[in-house]
C-alpha cells in the first residue's frame, strides 16, 4: 500500500485551536518557559554546595571555602529565580507586561529554598557517618 503523506492536511488538522483544548499555551507576556537544561546546571551546582570537594574540579580548603560558597549561591540565585520566575509567569493570570508579583514570588520562593541547604546538608552528613 503506497499511501501518500499529506503533510498540509496533518498540520491544519494539529492547528484547530477548539476552545476546550488545554494542550495549547500561547504567550501571553511573551515569557519564556523554564529550561530543562538550565535546570540541570543549578541541580549540577546545588550537588557542589550541598557536597562541597565531591563534585567540583576547584581546590577547596578551609581559606577558600567560604567564597566558594558564596559564588555558588549567588549562581543558583540568578539562575534558580529566572528558573521559577518563567514557570510562575507561565501561569500568571496578570496580561500586564511589568507585573511584579510572580518577580517577588520566585526571589522569595529561591530564598526560602536556598536557606534550607545548611539543613539538608547537615542531614546528608548525619546520615553519611551513621553508616561509617
Amino acid at each position: 500500500m503506497n499511501k501518500k503523506f499529506d503533510i498540509a492536511k496533518v498540520c491544519e488538522k494539529l492547528s484547530v485551536i477548539e476552545s476546550d483544548n488545554d494542550v495549547f499555551h500561547f504567550s501571553k507576556k511573551n515569557e519564556k518557559t523554564p529550561s530543562v537544561q538550565r535546570l540541570k546546571i543549578i541541580v549540577d551546582v546545588l550537588r557542589e554546595i550541598i557536597f562541597p570537594g565531591y563534585f567540583a574540579d576547584e581546590h577547596l580548603n578551609r581559606d577558600n571555602l567560604s567564597y566558594y560558597m558564596g559564588v555558588n549561591l549567588d549562581k543558583v540565585f540568578q539562575a534558580l529565580s529566572e528558573e521559577i520566575n518563567r514557570g510562575l509567569c507561565f501561569n500568571c493570570s496578570s496580561q500586564n507586561e511589568q507585573c511584579t508579583y510572580c518577580l517577588d514570588d520566585c526571589r522569595d520562593l529561591t530564598i526560602q529554598f536556598l536557606e534550607k541547604t545548611s539543613q539538608i546538608e547537615r542531614n546528608s552528613k548525619n546520615r553519611c557517618t551513621s553508616f561509617i
